[in-house]
């Protein structure tokens, strides 16, 4: 492999992941990246310290309330210098030493635009996750219901360049950005692949408290959610599909929560969310927020002040 890479790594706060995730990094066999970028949206300066000391890591500083998904990509494209830039979760650890390989050796092809990896669920950690990452991601030859993944993907950096992440929509809990960015690459005629055997483990630990959160925001913001979820591809599954699995893992603690709460609960979160926005809106006589509130963001650069470092901060 010939390519030079550069690997974007998206952090919270994750110091344990984290160091499981560097370390398999630079475990990698056939190829090792040219750098590796970390943009943290919390930082814990201690341990980031640390694995700057261990490993050469260049960070990227960012503001949590000005965090966005497309902005934090766009981002650590514009930072990068290899020629293909590889996206991992910080806490997306890698199945094996041959992940990077796998998931960059389709670039030989000069017609292919990006490569994104499976996922494999953490066993025992979410059940319900874990019945949706095997259908999602499936490693028997089958292809992907996915159009591509930043948790564990790959593409050009000039093509990232030339098509960069929609940055138009701010709200933070928007994802799909990676749905979108395929389409102009593939109207230029490169093609996207779904690699089985580049595999990460990711799995995101039950959580209803987060859950009914999550859909309260839905609920408030279904306006946008549902311009902007306009030709992304979802996970289509029977419900019974789902419960047949509970019950086969003899999960049911799962399974109550499967057809009561994400049942009734889930959906009074949603509603709720509808009528604040619904009652915020006539308190201010007006559209709440329009959609695709166009945000432009300016960066100031100087020196981290450790080793081959480099940090970037927002101004304010």
């Amino acid at each position: 492999m010939k390519k030079t890479v550069s690997i974007v790594i998206r952090a919270n706060n994750e110091p344990t992941s984290l160091a499981r995730v560097m370390k398999a990094i630079y475990s990698q066999k056939k190829i090792k990246p040219l750098e590796v970028i970390l943009i943290d949206s919390k930082n814990n300066l201690d341990y980031l310290y640390r694995l700057i000391r261990k490993y050469h890591i260049n960070p990227i500083e960012i503001s949590q309330e000005n965090f966005t998904h497309a902005w934090t990509f766009n981002l650590g494209v514009k930072n990068s210098l290899g020629e293909i830039v590889v996206f991992i979760s910080a806490h997306c650890v890698p199945h094996d030493n041959y992940w990077l390989y796998n998931l960059v050796k389709h670039f030989e092809n000069k017609r292919v635009g990006g490569v994104f990896g499976a996922q494999i669920p953490i066993k025992e950690v979410n059940l319900i996750d874990e019945f949706k990452l095997v259908k999602m991601f499936p490693l028997d030859g089958k292809e992907s219901p996915a159009k591509f993944s930043n948790a564990n993907g790959a593409m050009r950096r000039n093509l990232l360049l030339k098509h960069p992440y929609d940055e138009r929509v701010t709200y933070q809990y928007m994802g799909g950005e990676d749905q979108k960015i395929i389409n102009p690459i593939k109207l230029e005629g490169y093609s996207i692949i779904y690699e089985p055997s580049a595999k990460v483990y990711h799995s995101h630990p039950y959580s209803l408290k987060s859950r009914l959160k999550s859909m309260f925001i839905a609920g408030y913001y279904s306006k946008e959610f549902g311009l902007w979820n306009q030709g992304i591809n979802t996970l289509n599954y029977k419900r019974t599909e789902l419960i047949n699995y509970l019950l086969v893992r003899k999960a049911y603690q799962e399974l109550i929560v499967q057809c009561f709460f994400d049942g009734i609960l889930i959906r009074i979160a949603n509603y709720l969310g509808k009528i604040k926005r619904t009652v915020d809106e006539k308190m201010l006589k007006r559209e709440l927020i329009p959609f695709y509130k166009i945000q432009q963001k300016k960066y100031l650069k100087r020196d981290f002040r450790a080793p081959r470092g480099r940090y970037i901060q927002q101004k304010s």
